[in-house]
């Protein structure tokens, strides 16, 4: 499966665009490319994880020499929703809305801009999760982590993605990157994946870490099936949180 140079780096632009607030060029109207994200746009989001990872571990080598390393891991979070726009935080918080109401309301609840209690609760939770997972790993296993974390999480959009009905039928954002996403984008991301993690934490280690990820992906799959009958937006967000978070803990057990 090879991917054009040219192919793969406008793939890896407009993932950058869509998934960071960094200062990406954006392709000028009329031009090749302009408008529509690239096909393979998905497949690149874990480049994009990984590449948000390396400025996480640059920035904790610098913050490690100033503050508590608990300090440090809250700050890195907050740092990461901020290269990031908070956009996953926000999909989270809409997405526990909606599972907080009856099901005939619940595609209302997700077009809702407003955050409530289940919202605020459920990020709570779960960047607690995060924290907490992520202050228990110390050395070169922290390290490892916060290279590969950011990467999951984004991996696990791409997975949850694939094969998923478009609740918004293509009137929404997501439905200009699920109708491309097909077999060989997720095997790309996948495999890329978990190379690097086999890389970095051994066999057994990158091993049972994709196994894990791979089951909670297979997981959400079938809760969003039930819960919602498709995909939108939000629920991709909420992914990526989740994914994040699952990644951590399985880091924290083999610490």
């Amino acid at each position: 499966m090879v991917i054009a140079f040219r192919d793969l780096l406008a793939a890896v632009l407009d993932a950058l665009r869509f998934l960071t607030r960094l200062p990406v060029p954006t392709p000028q109207p009329g031009a090749e490319g302009g408008g529509a994200p690239h096909p393979w746009t998905m497949a690149m989001f874990p480049v994009v994880g990984l590449f948000l990872g390396a400025i996480l571990w640059s920035a904790s080598a610098v913050f490690e020499r100033l503050l508590p390393h608990g300090v440090v891991d809250l700050l890195l979070l907050g740092l990461l929703a901020l290269l990031s726009g908070a956009i996953h935080w926000d999909g989270l918080i809409d997405t526990a809305d909606a599972l907080g109401v009856p099901a005939a309301r619940r595609a209302e609840v997700l077009r809702d801009v407003h955050a409530g209690s289940f919202g605020v609760v459920a990020l709570a939770f779960v960047l607690g999760i995060q924290w907490a997972a992520l202050a228990s790993l110390s050395g070169w296993l922290h390290g490892a982590a916060l290279l590969l974390f950011p990467l999951w999480g984004r991996w696990l959009m791409v997975a949850v993605s694939w094969n998923m009905a478009d609740l918004r039928q293509g009137g929404g954002l997501a439905g200009a990157f699920l109708s491309h996403l097909d077999r060989r984008q997720l095997a790309w991301a996948s495999g890329g994946s978990a190379v690097l993690s086999v890389l970095l934490l051994g066999l057994i280690g990158g091993v049972l870490l994709c196994a894990l990820l791979a089951l909670a992906a297979w997981g959400l799959r079938i809760g969003y099936r039930r819960l919602f009958g498709g995909l939108s937006g939000d629920p991709i967000g909420a992914a990526c949180v989740l994914g994040e978070a699952a990644a951590l803990v399985v880091l924290a057990g083999l610490g």
